[in-house]
């Protein structure tokens, strides 16, 4: 609970650092850098003491933390490209829909 929750805080913070004209080489960046810094703070300041038993499991399979740490990272990198994704091409759809359509079809009609 501790990591789901401290993992939506860190993409909502992200989120809104971000804007639409990030490139996405560097967010991408910036996401992977985030992830290792979260999974270097989880696994030797958070995980010891919050909760020993998960502790000693990610030490039988660090790679795999990690990589899903990393996997995190690019999910996060991807948050400017969603951005622009979803509110470019509804901005312009409706645009063009009140713009050129409108007219068009009021001429049909007359």
């Amino acid at each position: 609970m501790i990591q789901s929750g401290a993992a939506i805080l860190i993409g909502m913070f992200f989120a809104q650092s971000v804007s639409r004209g990030t490139s996405t080489f560097a967010a991408l960046c910036a996401g992977i850098a985030v992830s290792i810094a979260m999974w270097l703070a989880m696994d030797l300041l958070v995980l010891p003491y919050e909760n020993p038993t998960m502790s000693a499991r990610v030490a039988l399979m660090p790679l795999q933390y990690f990589g899903a740490h990393l996997l995190y990272g690019f999910g996060l990198g991807l948050t400017p490209a969603f951005i622009r994704m979803f509110t470019k091409e509804s901005s312009t759809h409706r645009m063009v829909r009140t713009a050129q359509t409108q007219p068009i079809l009021m001429q049909r009609y007359r």
